[in-house]
């Protein structure tokens, strides 16, 4: 298990990696990005989830997943916790489509802008639309999802996801 537990993690450091872009980019544009690079920044975040989602999804990480998940004995009990969350995101990832994730990641990139906008002029209007968008992106998740975990409310995912074993 050593060498499929090694694998797991070289392709977990790539992932990180692209997190740890999107916390850059995140930061950059709540302090020192000008807004007109709005465009690029979505454009960047769209990337990187894709890029992002193709490891995650792909066959050989699922299925090194799954052999450490069937094989968990053989791990320390950091790497068993490790790979039973990862179990749970992987049966998440299978009920959202990827063009969703991709969508609401690049939607938080102008978002967050437009948020910063609407604060520093007052007007909600400006970040309503962002707000539509998101809640509407949510849901469809929630939809995918409910099926697969028997959740009873959009809501309930959501929770779970951040807060296990909440309901609403």
């Amino acid at each position: 298990m050593k060498k499929e537990y090694e694998f797991y993690k070289k392709l977990r450091e790539k992932v990180e990696s692209i997190i740890f872009a999107f916390a850059t980019i995140g930061w950059d544009a709540e302090t020192e990005a000008p807004i007109s690079g709005i465009s690029y920044r979505g454009l960047t975040i769209k990337t990187l989830t894709e890029m992002m989602e193709d490891i995650l999804r792909s066959i050989e990480y699922v299925e090194v997943v799954k052999k450490l998940d069937k094989n968990s004995d053989k791990l320390n009990e950091f790497q068993k916790r490790e790979i039973y969350e990862e179990i749970r995101h992987v049966k998440i990832r299978d009920s959202i489509p990827k063009e969703v994730v991709v969508a609401i990641n690049a939607l938080w990139s102008d978002s967050m802008a437009n948020w910063a906008k609407a604060r520093k002029e007052g007007d909600f209007n400006i970040f309503k639309p962002y707000l539509e968008k998101m809640i509407i992106l949510h849901k469809q998740i929630s939809h995918c999802v409910e099926e697969s975990f028997g959740f009873t409310s959009d809501y309930d995912f959501h929770l779970e996801y951040f807060e296990r074993g909440i309901k609403m």
